[in-house]
């Protein structure tokens, strides 16, 4: 099987082969010897039979639009939101005019390379760690999809995947245990004080705070149950299925129960003024008439009113239970994080003391060892 490669422009090549009865044309962006190599790699793939179906005029932008309203009845609305806004803000003002087939490993490099020094939508600067997070999923799904649909016959980003800048972790902002006890008193006689008390006592998500019901909640065992969430989309809240998709079960702390145990009596005996009674489909997090509080106002009244906003709550619920000694796997599992390894690389900085324990547990274990014990 043969192949011929000419030059269009300046680093700029045609590459053209057969593959079955058809004849392929393609442009590669690069040099000489780069591109003989990419028309071998070409050859080889036509030649296991591996093509590519995409047509010549699909541009990355007309696939990224094909593939959202694939990806609508797949995913989340809150997720399906955000891989349209990666798409809308990013992707394809980036990459939107390469045809899908041309698409190469180096595009996708200068892209990300870009967005780590500049590319944000307000004020100067390289995109947040969690937005490139967000570039890099959004265009590795709808490329895998591409890859699963023959429309192309190599993933761009296969081996970039472990390259691909990240960005700079931000450090996760607390407050101590007398500033919490502080806001929450700031928060009482609002509709945001449970959501408050949930973060800081169980390490609730916002949107999990929000989608606690009653039912949710048992006071005899002291736990309660994170089913769903209630979260901002497009189109207003939608409530759905939790970030992991997982349902999980979190001890609540004696002083929680208590708060909590008062803050229903409280709604109940409301609602009972009203000639209404309480179901156990009610919300927590509600206002006097039991309609749920808005996600979007509970974290701007968090912004307001705390240093370190709703979010910067959840962090410090982590704090202190690792002040306390609590196990990295114990703190995952109660916020609801994929791995512990996620929990340890977003807390390492705050375990206290973590390298001179370690010294200490070695010096232990190497006291009574002959080594050192015929040191003189």
């Amino acid at each position: 099987m043969a192949g011929h490669i000419r030059q269009r422009s300046p680093g700029s090549w045609e590459l053209r082969f057969r593959s079955g009865s058809k004849t392929r044309t393609t442009t590669f962006r690069g040099g000489k010897r780069a591109a003989e190599q990419e028309l071998r790699r070409l050859l080889s793939e036509a030649d296991r039979g591996i093509t590519v179906t995409a047509p010549a005029r699909l541009t990355v932008a007309d696939w990224l639009g094909q593939w959202l309203e694939i990806a609508r009845g797949e995913v989340r609305a809150i997720t399906w939101d955000r891989y349209e806004a990666a798409v809308r803000l990013y992707l394809r003002p980036a990459l939107g005019t390469i045809r899908l087939r041309d698409l190469s490993p180096r595009d996708v490099q200068t892209a990300f390379t870009g967005w780590t020094t500049a590319g944000r939508q307000r004020g100067a600067g390289g995109l947040a760690r969690s937005t490139l997070g967000l570039l890099r999923k959004t265009l590795h799904a709808a490329l895998q999809r591409a890859l699963e649909l023959e429309l192309i016959a190599r993933h761009p980003m296969a081996a970039l995947r472990k390259r691909l800048p990240t960005g700079a972790a931000p450090e996760a902002k607390v407050i101590d245990a007398p500033a919490i006890s502080a806001l929450l008193d700031k928060a009482a006689g609002t509709p945001y004080y449970p959501a408050i008390l949930l973060a800081t006592s169980c390490g609730l998500r916002r949107g999990e705070a929000c989608g606690l019901r009653w039912r949710n909640i048992n006071f005899d065992t002291k736990e309660l149950a994170v089913e769903e969430a209630r979260v901002p989309a497009r189109k207003g809240i939608t409530t759905g299925k939790t970030k992991t998709g997982r349902r999980r079960s979190i001890r609540i702390p004696e002083f929680a129960v208590a708060l909590l145990q008062q803050h229903r009596l409280t709604q109940a005996e409301r609602l009972l003024a009203l000639g209404i009674r309480m179901s156990a489909d009610a919300y927590v997090c509600a206002h006097g008439d039991l309609s749920p509080i808005n996600p979007m106002s509970l974290t701007a009244w968090c912004r307001k009113n705390s240093p370190i906003g709703l979010h910067g709550l959840r962090h410090s619920h982590a704090s202190l239970l690792l002040g306390a000694g609590a196990s990295i796997k114990a703190v995952s599992s109660r916020l609801g994080h994929a791995s512990a390894a996620m929990t340890l690389s977003t807390y390492a900085h705050l375990l206290p003391g973590a390298d001179e324990d370690a010294a200490d547990r070695l010096d232990k274990v190497m006291s009574g060892s002959k080594v050192v014990a015929n040191k003189p």
